[in-house]
């Protein structure tokens, strides 16, 4: 849903995530995993900016703090900052080349890397291989 509310303000939606994106590039380029994590931040806030449900938004943000005690107590080798990036590069060219219409097509990109992260979290807190 935020999504597809993202998809109608695009042009100021587009501008934050690119910013938050260069900030990514940066701190990976400087291998400084806190700046990273908090452009990361960034990239998702201009998501939840653009979310007008507050049951999603106040759930993302649940999710954030469940991250942020992973982040704490786990090695951030067990982090694929590469992987992350390419990942929240794709979103965003996707973002670039679809018009409104087609939010569909983004918010299902966004799901399965929502999606993709929780299990990772919650395997990592179990002590699980992937």
């Amino acid at each position: 849903m935020a999504a597809r509310l993202s998809m109608q303000r695009k042009d100021d939606f587009l501008t934050s995530l690119e910013s938050a994106l260069a900030g990514m590039d940066h701190a990976f380029n400087k291998e400084d995993w806190k700046a990273f994590l908090i452009a990361h931040d960034h990239f998702h806030d201009a998501w939840l900016d653009n979310c007008e449900n507050k049951l999603l938004r106040d759930e993302a943000l649940r999710l954030r703090a469940l991250t942020s005690w992973h982040r704490r107590y786990f090695d951030f080798s067990d982090i694929d900052f590469k992987s992350s990036l390419q990942v929240h590069r794709k979103i965003l060219e996707v973002v670039k080349i679809s018009s409104p219409e087609e939010a569909g097509k983004v918010e299902n990109i966004v799901k399965e890397n929502i999606l993709s992260a929780v299990t990772r979290i919650l395997r990592a807190t179990r002590n699980e291989k992937e």
